[in-house]
């Protein structure tokens, strides 16, 4: 049977109280007397042992009833803090997320604009070294273009008066031979038919000539006054006439020799021309792939102006999307403000029910030290009642020992009485006789009988009365100690009395403390139903405050709605743009690794420049050994040509001479005419040669001016790189705003974790792009960097090529010369060999004027040449200069970069400890709360069992009082017992002392 907390309590309503009605003030104790125990007296017991029984059951029920009302109170207190702590859990966790939140924004943040200016400082960077590198270009090509300009009219000036030379020496050719033929039939005339006067005629017209010719040589020769001491020394060379000959046909092997290196030359420069070619072509597939190149990034700033008109109108959106934010924002505000005030009454009655809570947990922690100092009270209690136990059970073996010894001593007084009263009789008996022989006597005596019989009579009599005495000395004795013995019992019975009502007092002072328990634990549960009222108005506040508050949850949700829609359409556009932004870096990466095949190719075509401008300084060296050793047979040749016109003087001083020798030196003269035709071939290929050269130096200024363009169109292209850069990271900029903006939305709001965490990992992502857009910034620069180095080592290369072609086609010039001069000597020769000595003498002059006109032009062109590498050593200098300083450029730009980086990865790790630290003091406080819970419960547990050990003293006690009422029962029970029992001695005591006095 249980009860309910509105009922009232039998016990408190009760007449019969333990407070009130103790066992001294109970009839109990005088109905345990003997004399008492009558059936109205026995009724009336059983009937309040059935009160007490029905009591003690109540009282049962009524433990019970507590027990379970103060489990119910710990387990709502306990829900009530578990909630409490949940929510102060909460707000705490939401606020540390918050400040993490804002930390993290802030370091992302620092980080984005750190991002942003060291772009800046990079690009304003990369800027100025491109527009330095393009100014050092530009001057430098301007100056290359002008050097070549010069070089290419000098070389046309030259090649112009070469052809005018040749031409002259081919219009010199054709009249000498003209001339043999004329003289080849009139000699044959003059042999055959021996006529003197066509001869003579013949001669003098050839003389005439020859005078003419004397005459225009003496105009000629009139600043050589030294001709006649030349004469003097070929007439006394005519005597080495044989080894001038000698020297002259080694000459002509030597001349051969040099003719067949100029055609492995001519090979070679027609395999530079192949090279050439192929360079050409490779240019031209590099110019496709620029062109490609070029189409493909019309077709991206095309995409990239369709992306702007996007982001255009997804500013639109998102302006529509900020106003209708804004409105939301306004709503949530005073939605915000409504829920704060309900949040600050719902915070003040929760702090109510909290210091209610406290005040019920410190009532609740004085009970359960009630409860403690009760079950010590229970446990002294225990411990009195087993002492009373003991003692009693003392006293019950007192008693019995008593009992026996009074029983014992009982039978030896009967015994001892027996004996006395037989004595007596027997002392009766003798006193009668005694009596009856004193009467005898006496009336013997009144007779005046004899004295004798009354000796005897007397001496019987003192004999009697010695005897009488004695048994009265015993009786006395026996009455001393049957005195002493009752004295005993009697007072062994006021012991046993005393112990009792020590017992019985002792009984009554538990049953006191008891009662004042069971008041105070009445008292507890008055506050605990005072408590239980609080807690259900505390209930009934909640649930009203429950209502509100999910009624302004609908309209937050309703709000959270919205704001998600904004953000889902928000979202939408920003992954489109982020769609839109990777397909243009993946063009990019695209375009990026087109430049990079370009520059492959570029390299490839640099090394084929390289092998060729090789093969070509080759070629140069090999041609200056050949125009070295032309140069030395020209020597030998103009040597052998004054001897010849030595020679021609002496025979032309001794005509018989010549005469005989006519037929070899007709044989001789057509040796050399094939030799001249020999050199007009080799000059004409030559001359094919140097309009090779002229073609493939035309190709490599093509070449140079489409790697200019190239370069031109890859600086727009870094342009519209930098620009569209630019404006993906304004678009990227508005990203972050928005995000940071629906972020800071989003944080206001329950329940948007995962937002907050996929907004954190985009940002994470978003910082990576960056990072690698950095990375790939500097990889573009390192590239330009090395693509300018290498522009930069091919046109010093390409300098120094034209420099050697330049040596090449001076070399060439000179071979030419050399060549024109040797015609020019054969044509003096056959003309000294058809006319006199005076026309051979000024063309020799002629040649010599030439030669000293030549080798002018060629130093010259050397000191031009000595100029031009100077110029370019000093540019050599200032480019490794200006590669010096963009490698410390970019030295720091590369630290710049590590700091950042640093930087970057220092925020992730604050955030990584900062993240680390709140989920270790969150995980801090759950074992906090946990153990709080096992305490709570471990109290709770205690509680119930000091609780049951409560009511299992209280059945103890109970037990013992009903043990302790039927000891008190048995006592008195042999007390009045052992008093019924000496009633019979004492007044056989008393008859016998009466007997005896």
């Amino acid at each position: 049977m249980e009860m309910e907390f509105g009922e009232t309590d039998p016990i408190l309503s009760s007449p019969f109280r333990w407070k009130n009605k103790s066992l001294t003030a109970s009839p109990t104790v005088g109905v345990l007397h003997p004399r008492n125990l009558d059936a109205e007296n026995v009724a009336r017991m059983r009937h309040e042992q059935v009160d007490v029984l029905d009591q003690m059951n109540k009282m049962e029920l009524w433990a019970k009833s507590v027990e379970r009302r103060s489990l119910e109170l710990t387990k709502t207190n306990r829900q009530l803090r578990s909630a409490v702590d949940k929510a102060k859990k909460d707000v705490e966790h939401q606020r540390a997320k918050a400040e993490r939140q804002a930390e993290l924004a802030v370091a992302a943040e620092l980080a984005r604009t750190a991002a942003e200016e060291e772009a800046r400082r990079l690009r304003a960077k990369f800027a100025r070294s491109d527009k330095g590198t393009a100014l050092l270009k530009a001057a430098r090509l301007k100056m290359e273009l002008e050097t070549c300009r010069e070089k290419l009219a000098a070389a046309e000036a030259g090649l112009k008066d070469q052809e005018l030379k040749v031409e002259a020496v081919k219009g010199e050719a054709k009249a000498l031979r003209e001339v043999i033929q004329q003289q080849r039939p009139q000699t044959a005339r003059s042999e055959l038919d021996s006529e003197p006067d066509q001869a003579a005629c013949s001669l003098r017209e050839q003389l005439a000539g020859a005078e003419r010719r004397c005459w225009e040589a003496e105009a000629k020769l009139a600043q050589l006054p030294d001709l006649e001491r030349r004469c003097g020394e070929a007439e006394a060379k005519l005597v080495q006439l044989p080894d001038l000959e000698r020297r002259c046909q080694e000459a002509e092997q030597k001349l051969m020799c040099a003719e067949q290196r100029c055609g492995e030359a001519e090979e070679r420069l027609r395999a530079l021309d192949l090279q050439v070619e192929q360079m050409a072509e490779a240019q031209r597939e590099a110019e496709h792939r620029a062109s490609a190149q070029a189409q493909e990034l019309a077709a991206a700033q095309e995409r990239a102006a369709a992306l702007s008109e996007e982001c255009t109108e997804l500013q639109q959106q998102l302006a529509v999307a900020d106003r209708d934010r804004h409105m939301l924002i306004e709503a949530d505000r005073d939605h915000e403000r409504g829920n704060q005030a309900a949040w600050h009454d719902l915070s003040a009655r929760l702090a109510q029910t909290e210091e209610r809570a406290s005040v019920a947990e410190k009532e609740l922690c004085f009970q359960v030290q009630a409860t403690e100092s009760l079950q010590g009270s229970v446990d002294t209690l225990a411990a009195e009642r087993e002492s009373l136990q003991q003692r009693c059970r003392v006293l019950e073996a007192d008693t019995a020992r008593t009992t026996t010894e009074h029983l014992e001593a009982l039978e030896r007084l009967m015994e001892e009485g027996a004996q006395a009263r037989a004595q007596a009789d027997a002392a009766n008996s003798r006193l009668t006789a005694a009596e009856a022989e004193l009467q005898s006597f006496r009336a013997a005596a009144a007779d005046g009988s004899a004295a004798a019989a009354l000796t005897a009579a007397a001496e019987r009599a003192a004999a009697a009365a010695a005897e009488a005495a004695e048994l009265r000395r015993q009786l006395e004795d026996n009455r001393a100690a049957a005195a002493a013995a009752a004295e005993a019992a009697a007072a062994d019975a006021a012991e046993v009395r005393r112990r009792l009502d020590a017992a019985v007092a002792e009984a009554a002072g538990a049953a006191a403390t008891r009662d004042a328990a069971l008041m105070d634990v009445q008292a507890s549960r008055a506050r605990c139903l005072s408590l239980e009222a609080d807690l259900h108005a505390a209930r009934d506040a909640q649930a009203i405050q429950a209502a509100e508050l999910a009624k302004r949850c609908e309209e937050k949700n309703e709000l959270q709605m919205k704001l998600e829609e904004s953000a889902a359409c928000s979202i939408d556009a920003l992954s489109a743009a982020r769609s839109e932004a990777a397909a243009l870096h993946k063009e990019l990466v695209e375009s990026k690794q087109a430049l990079c095949t370009a520059a492959a190719q570029l390299a490839d075509t640099q090394e084929r420049l390289r092998t060729a401008e090789g093969t070509a300084r080759e070629t140069a060296v090999q041609l200056g050994s050949a125009q070295e050793k032309c140069s030395r047979l020209e020597r030998q040749v103009a040597e052998a040509t004054q001897r010849e016109v030595e020679l021609e003087e002496a025979l032309a001083e001794a005509q018989g001479a010549a005469e005989e020798h006519s037929g070899n030196e007709q044989i001789h003269l057509e040796q050399s005419v094939a030799q001249a035709q020999q050199i007009i071939a080799l000059n004409a290929q030559l001359q094919e040669a140097s309009g090779q050269l002229r073609e493939a130096a035309r190709q490599r200024e093509e070449a140079a001016a489409q790697l200019a363009e190239t370069a031109a169109q890859r600086e727009r292209l870094d342009a519209e790189l930098a620009a569209a850069a630019g404006e993906i990271t304004h678009f990227r900029r508005q990203e972050y705003e928005h995000e940071e903006k629906v972020t800071a939305l989003l944080q206001q709001l329950y329940g948007a974790r995962d937002r907050l965490a996929d907004a954190e990992a985009e940002l994470a992502a978003m910082r990576d792009e960056n990072i690698q857009l950095c990375g790939e910034n500097a990889g573009m620069c390192l590239e330009l960097e090395n693509a300018q180095e290498s522009i930069a080592s091919v046109l010093s290369q390409r300098a120094a090529a034209e420099a050697d072609t330049e040596n090449a086609r001076a070399a060439a010039g000179r071979e030419i010369s050399a060549l024109t001069a040797r015609a020019e000597e054969l044509a003096a020769h056959l003309e000294a060999a058809c006319a006199e000595n005076a026309t051979l003498s000024a063309r020799l002059k002629e040649l010599a004027s030439d030669n000293t006109s030549l080798q002018e032009v060629g130093g010259a062109r050397c000191d031009a040449l000595t100029k031009h590498l100077e110029v370019n050593r000093a540019e050599k200098e200032a480019l490794a200069a200006r590669c010096d300083e963009l490698a410390a450029d970019m030295a720091a730009l590369h630290d710049d970069l590590a700091t950042a980086e640093r930087r970057c990865n220092a925020a992730e790790a604050s955030a990584d400890a900062i993240a680390q630290a709140s989920e270790e003091a969150r995980a801090a406080l759950e074992a906090d709360v946990a153990q709080l819970r096992a305490d709570l419960d471990a109290s709770a547990r205690q509680v119930a069992g000091l609780q049951s050990a409560a009511a299992a003293s209280d059945a103890r006690c109970a037990h013992l009082a009903a043990d302790l009422e039927a000891m008190t029962a048995r006592l008195v029970e042999t007390v009045s017992e052992a008093e019924a029992s000496s009633l019979p001695i004492l007044s056989t005591c008393l008859t016998v002392d009466n007997s005896c006095r």
